[in-house]
Order: C-alpha cells, then sequence, then structure tokens
C-alpha cells in the first residue's frame, strides 16, 4: 500500500519538448505576432487623443490612464507573447510585421502615449490650480 501512489497525488509529467503548460497549446498551427495587442494600444492612445476635445477632471483622469497604464500593458503583454512564441519552429512573421516592424509600432505607441497623458496631467494640474 505504501508503494503505490495515490490518486490525488500522482503528479503530471511536463511536456517533452521543454515547454511550459498553457504556453500557446497548438501543434501544428502556425503561430503569429500578437499583433492584436499593439493595435489594441494604439485604439487606447487614439481614444486618449480624442478625449483631449473633452473638458474636466475625469476625463483627463481616464485620458491619462488610457494613454499609460492601457498602452504599457498592451505593448508589455506584446512583448513577453512574442518573446514566448518566437522561440517555437512554428512560428511565422506575417507580411504586416515584415512591412512595418512591430517593434517601432509598439515605440510609437509608448512615445504617443507618454506625449498625450503630459497633455493631460497639464490640463488636469491647471484644473486643479484654478480651483
Amino acid at each position: 500500500m505504501s508503494g503505490s501512489p495515490s490518486a490525488t497525488t500522482r503528479r503530471v509529467a511536463p511536456p517533452s519538448d521543454g515547454s511550459r503548460f498553457g504556453d500557446d497549446d497548438v501543434s501544428d498551427e502556425a503561430l503569429r505576432p500578437p499583433l492584436g495587442l499593439l493595435f489594441l494600444g494604439c485604439a487606447a492612445v487614439a481614444l486618449s487623443a480624442a478625449m483631449l476635445l473633452g473638458s474636466g477632471r475625469l476625463i483627463d483622469l481616464a485620458g491619462y490612464f488610457l494613454a499609460t497604464v492601457v498602452a504599457v500593458f498592451t505593448v508589455a503583454g506584446y512583448r513577453a507573447l512574442d518573446s514566448r512564441r518566437r522561440t517555437r519552429p512554428t512560428y511565422v512573421i506575417p507580411r504586416l510585421a515584415q512591412l512595418i516592424p512591430p517593434t517601432l509600432l509598439g515605440l510609437g505607441v509608448l512615445v504617443c502615449g507618454t506625449l498625450v497623458a503630459s497633455v493631460h496631467v497639464w490640463r488636469f494640474a491647471d484644473f486643479m490650480a484654478r480651483q
């Protein structure tokens, strides 16, 4: 009885290819860069820039949040997921990513997000100083 492991304590062996569990569990499917995350970051910065047309503390705070936190997390998520996917032999770079390097797009999202966020911060500080 002591020689056989119970069903509740049995360990599952890791995959033989060295990957971790849950990392893009696909077999023959081609892996591509997660460009959707970068486009989400672009959309967040664009929405934040559109919020500059409005006025008010809440609009400036929401615009700042979109231009900084959302933009940074989408670019960081892209880099982490793309780095993990690049280690797979089925990784394929799409034509769009060959024309516009995703690294430059991510850098553009961060730079534009910083510029738009600085305008939101300036407007918020000006509003608070006038009260």
